[in-house]
């Protein structure tokens, strides 16, 4: 049984704090590759995975254009309610909660019979301290070949 990926938490080191904004047309799709905070991002946005060595302290990644090669695409995005931030195991839950009905639904199969997985691209405590809440559902695919174009109703 495939499990929705904990491993894979893109962390980011100190906060975003706004930022020059993204090029994005009338329909908010990103128009050419650039870097983006992670609180920049929105559902709907395709970016590449970081190097290796960065996994540890990510403050951004590239994000391009859907229709170009790329590693990751943000499918749903929920915010959390204001508070404490939740431990990461119950993070992880909720994401799994919320993350795997919307990926069969963007999809178009269920998330067991699936070509792709999931991980859950969270606040770290420093972005929770500065107000931000949003858990974005990324999928990619399972054997980590390059997505082009969105994996909108793929069914694979």
């Amino acid at each position: 049984m495939k499990r929705l990926i904990a491993v894979l938490v893109l962390a980011v080191a100190a906060p975003a704090c706004g930022g020059s904004g993204l090029a994005r047309d009338d329909s908010g799709g990103v128009t050419r590759a650039q870097q983006a905070s992670v609180p920049e991002l929105q559902t709907g946005d395709c970016f590449n995975d970081p190097e290796p060595d960065q996994l540890d302290a990510i403050d951004e990644v590239e994000v391009l254009p859907c229709d170009q090669p790329h590693d990751n695409e943000i499918f749903y995005s929920f915010t959390l309610a204001e508070g404490a931030m939740p431990a990461q195991d119950e993070i992880f839950d909720l994401s799994a909660s919320q993350c795997l009905p919307a990926f069969d639904a963007f999809v178009g199969i269920e998330f067991e019979l699936s070509e792709m997985d999931v991980f859950p691209l969270t606040p770290t405590v420093e972005q929770w301290d500065a107000g931000h809440r949003t858990i974005h559902c990324v999928l990619f695919n399972l054997d980590l070949s390059e997505l082009v174009g969105s994996a909108r109703g793929a069914a694979r």
